[in-house]
């Protein structure tokens, strides 16, 4: 998973061949409760999925959850925008 800034949004994109996941976003990595699915939905592009989100003024926090057989959770990758360290 990779996140870009274009102008005032978010440019998150991961490989179409990863499987299928759902981009989810929060707030607060203490809380599972504070996690939801990104409404907007994928499009790809060069193969990639990829999700515009606008830039809110709080920090988010993005994974990639996928739903296995089993019905736990599998995490990919977790990423913050804005980095806290400035590096995005």
């Amino acid at each position: 998973m990779t996140i870009g800034i274009s102008g005032t949004n978010l440019i998150i994109n991961w490989p179409t061949n990863a499987g299928s996941y759902t981009l989810m976003s929060g707030t607060n990595l203490n809380s599972s409760a504070g996690w939801s699915a990104v409404l907007a939905s994928p499009v790809i592009v060069n193969g990639h999925n990829t999700v515009i989100n606008p830039i809110a003024g709080t920090q988010m926090f993005f994974y990639l959850s996928q739903q296995p057989a089993t019905g736990s959770q599998q995490f990919f990758r977790l990423m913050s925008f804005p980095d806290p360290a400035g590096k995005l």
